[in-house]
């Protein structure tokens, strides 16, 4: 399958999730005397917070060094930090990223999966994308 036809695909699973969920709350207001439970599809969306404080810190580091009212002693000093920071906190980011998403996967399948089969398809989803990346680096690299 070519990229195109992955995000093809999350594209679809996500209107049909997002299909299912309106249904559920809209049977809830229609039917309020048995309602669906929906906090395991609605309760938490902010997943990604310690993500995006390592992706603000390092943005701001990067601010410092690009600054154009500082004088080239600062910028120096700001390289000397922001790029080993930088690149410390990416490896950090991607495991936070596989987290969460084990996180995400376990909330909303909770009650319909086991933890040992969401972790191995999350384990398997993760393989399969660190191999096609292999694939398009060789390829580009050709």
């Amino acid at each position: 399958m070519r990229g195109m036809e992955y995000l093809t695909l999350v594209v679809v699973i996500g209107v049909f999730v997002f299909l299912i969920v309106s249904g559920a709350n809209e049977m809830n207001t229609i039917y309020p005397d048995n309602p669906i439970n929906t906090t395991n599809f609605t309760g938490q969306y902010n997943q990604i917070q310690q993500i995006q404080d390592r992706a603000n810190e390092s943005y701001m580091n990067f601010q410092k060094l690009g600054a154009e009212d500082t004088s080239w002693f600062q910028k120096i000093g700001a390289g000397i930090v922001a790029i080993p920071f930088a690149v410390i906190n990416f490896p950090i980011m991607v495991v936070l990223a596989i987290g969460a998403l084990i996180n995400m996967l376990t909330i909303s399948l909770g009650g319909i999966l086991p933890a040992t089969i969401i972790l191995a398809l999350t384990a398997f989803v993760t393989i399969e994308a660190v191999r096609r990346f292999m694939e398009f680096f060789q390829r580009s690299r050709a």
